[in-house]
């Protein structure tokens, strides 16, 4: 999904683990195990958390979270993935803790996780910004001892780049300019 869905399609999602977990497999955030870790045999699902070796001799058995961010956690999935959409909605800490009755701890600690996992799963194609007549418009602030230079598009999509640099001078700016716009975008600047 490259959408946010709203909250009355994903109801059942955060409030019915069964649902949560449907949902999870549906977009193939937990997967299935095709075959044993151990022995090669095939596996099924036993329970409501459990994958089991069908090898009578092994049977062994492994979480539906093995091997996903799910697997070491203390909260419910249905949980976890609720406080992620509030986060995604940019709702404050302390209303996400009111929302869910989890402490304000838990929930920064929380944020802190699904920050590096959006940081983790970047890939280059998104530091660099449209081209193609994308407005983007670029400036620098001076905060106390350092220069930050912005790059932000003006249309599309609305993303945006910024960088913390020790000058502005020309080779600096057009060095992230050329790392950053992609070509036939439009360039709006303070000259």
């Amino acid at each position: 999904m490259n959408y946010i869905p709203n909250l009355k399609f994903l109801q059942s999602v955060f409030f019915d683990k069964k649902k949560s977990i449907e949902f999870l497999f549906e977009n193939k955030i937990i997967k299935r195990p095709d075959n044993c870790q151990y022995c090669n045999s095939k596996m099924y699902k036993v329970k409501k958390l459990l994958f089991r070796c069908s090898n009578l001799e092994c049977k062994k058995a492994i979480s539906i979270y093995n091997n996903s961010f799910f697997a070491n956690q203390r909260l419910d999935c249905n949980d976890i993935i609720f406080i992620g959409y509030l986060w995604l909605c940019k709702v404050n800490y302390i209303s996400i803790a009111n929302m869910t009755s989890y402490s304000s701890t838990t929930i920064m600690k929380y944020i802190k996780i699904f920050r590096e996992l959006v940081n983790n799963s970047l890939v280059e194609e998104d530091f660099l910004l449209d081209g193609n007549r994308v407005i983007v418009e670029i400036d620098e602030s001076l905060f106390k001892d350092f220069w930050v230079v912005g790059i932000v598009e003006r249309t599309k999509e609305k993303k945006c780049y910024f960088e913390v640099v020790k000058d502005r001078n020309t080779s600096t700016l057009r060095r992230i300019i050329e790392a950053h716009v992609k070509s036939k975008s439009i360039v709006f600047t303070d000259c």
